[in-house]
């Protein structure tokens, strides 16, 4: 699992530049795909998901509509703080 936030610790660049800052699009993005990735985990065994099916999606897709956002805001401002303190 370590290795797996690692790897997505990995693109959160590429997130950002993609959203281009759009926090409402990245919550939409985070309530959609959260919940489709945790399904593909289900269906390969890597985890189970509370019953009923429906409230666990929910909560998941709630959870990565605030998630997502926050961890582009994060990285946004993290890499202008490393950028300007390096000029």
């Amino acid at each position: 699992i370590v290795a797996l936030w690692m790897c997505f610790g990995t693109t959160s660049g590429t997130l950002a530049r993609l959203l281009g800052g759009r926090l409402l699009l990245a919550a939409i993005a985070g309530s959609l795909l959260g919940p489709v990735s945790y399904v593909a985990g289900a269906a390969i065994g890597a985890l189970t998901l509370a019953e009923p099916l429906p409230v666990s999606l929910l909560a998941v897709a709630a959870l990565w509509a605030l998630i997502l956002p926050l961890l582009i805001s994060v990285w946004t401002r993290s890499k202008g703080c490393n950028s300007t303190s390096a000029e």
